[in-house]
């Protein structure tokens, strides 16, 4: 269940991203480090 927001998380800010015309992958890299990373480590805490 908690990675049913993360993806719908990610795919926002992805969509975000690509309409302000920035470069979705390099901005994403530091996405998940600060956000997605710990989210799923916790998981398996």
């Amino acid at each position: 269940s908690q990675f049913v927001p993360v993806v719908n998380i990610w795919d926002g800010f992805t969509e975000a991203m690509t309409v302000e015309g920035l470069h979705p992958n390099i901005l994403g890299a530091d996405f998940i480090s600060l956000r997605v990373v710990p989210i799923i480590t916790a998981n398996f805490e």
